[in-house]
């Protein structure tokens, strides 16, 4: 199946969807799952924030969705961005940033401990946005840093046990740019995803690669006369990587962005729009080395609705997902999968109501 770059499909009703009921934060407004992992399909950890206690993480043991806070609280305001649960142990890991510094969280559903994030000099922000574990002593965390002038750059961790040595990623001459996730497939072979400009130019998707001695970028595509594009989302399985987020094109029209890896290139696989207008992925999970799932959201005409797309042995669907009843504005900005052998994903978001309140959103597919 070949698509247009842009081709606009209709929602498919070959797989099914379906909300889970998620917890709040006692008196939160605003509250966001941000992030996923599973080890399996009765153990998953969401990463989390909210307007009232910041970062906090919820935990799905088969049945329910639980809370499971943070303690001690970190500083505020925090948030978490992501979480990675690495297999052969009890211990996930979470990152994000406190009070402007980066944060990186390890627990096993029974204590919290902290891992030490090196500063940068300079640096008035800081966040990461995304992790990677092989084991439960060896992660890549990246995300990004601000300077005193304003610029936004790209930032990268080794973390053994609870010590983190930062690594340098070098950016194309000139631009600014960060990364915003990253896959190991082990501690030698990382792919990490965001986006790089010209102090006065558009964003263009920015990929690097980790060997295990040294970050080194890849080529990578921006969509069918794409003016603006950036990578929200990596995942990869055994060879098989793929990565998402979004491109405006020369037009000014907004599509979803999918690339593949191919060798050191990453090129267009150019995925379907829903029918909607400014869609968007924000995170994907490969379960096999022929299935992945992308999930975002867009503009329906009445405020934003969930998106999942299926990309399956080099065909893309566009799947049918629910909305909270009485909600305006659904995202999902990640999403796990396990196979055994069926595949089970668990995505994770956040739904807007009518009255403005935030809250998190789960859906189980496919």
């Amino acid at each position: 199946m070949i698509l247009a770059a842009g081709a606009i499909l209709a929602p498919s009703t070959q797989a099914a969807w379906s909300l889970r009921t998620s917890p709040n934060p006692s008196a939160a407004t605003t509250s966001q799952l941000r992030g996923v992992d599973c080890r399996s399909t009765t153990a998953c950890l969401a990463a989390a924030q909210t307007s009232t206690v910041g970062a906090f993480s919820e935990t799905w043991g088969g049945t329910s969705w639980l809370l499971w806070m943070v303690t001690p609280p970190p500083a505020s305001p925090s948030n978490f961005q992501d979480v990675s649960c690495p297999p052969a142990t009890s211990t996930c890991f979470l990152v994000g940033s406190a009070a402007g510094a980066g944060m990186a969280r390890a627990t096993n559903l029974s204590t919290w401990s902290s891992l030490t994030v090196p500063t940068v000099a300079g640096a008035v922000s800081l966040e990461l946005t995304g992790i990677a574990c092989t084991s439960g002593t060896a992660c890549i965390a990246v995300g990004w840093y601000q300077t005193a002038g304003g610029s936004t750059l790209p930032y990268a961790i080794r973390c053994t046990g609870t010590t983190c040595t930062q690594d340098r990623v070098t950016l194309p001459a000139g631009t600014q740019g960060s990364l915003e996730d990253v896959f190991c497939l082990s501690s030698t072979n990382c792919s990490a995803v965001g986006w790089s400009h010209a102090p006065a130019g558009a964003r263009r998707t920015f990929v690097v690669a980790w060997n295990g001695v040294a970050w080194s970028s890849q080529v990578s595509a921006n969509g069918t006369n794409a003016q603006s594009s950036t990578l929200f989302g990596v995942a990869c399985a055994s060879t098989a990587c793929v990565a998402v987020g979004r491109y405006t094109d020369t037009s000014a029209v907004q599509h979803t962005l999918a690339l593949g890896k191919s060798g050191s290139t990453w090129v267009d696989l150019v995925s379907p729009d829903p029918s909607g207008t400014l869609p968007t992925f924000e995170g994907i999970a490969c379960p096999s080395a022929t299935a992945c799932y992308a999930v975002g959201s867009y503009a329906n005409g009445s405020g934003r609705a969930t998106l999942v797309e299926s990309y399956v042995t080099g065909v893309w669907t566009v799947l049918s997902t629910p909305n909270p009843a009485g909600s305006t504005d659904n995202h999902l900005a990640d999403v796990a999968c396990v196979t055994t052998p069926s595949t089970v994903c668990r995505a994770v978001g956040y739904s807007v109501d009518t009255v403005g309140t935030t809250r998190t959103l789960v859906e189980d597919g496919p």
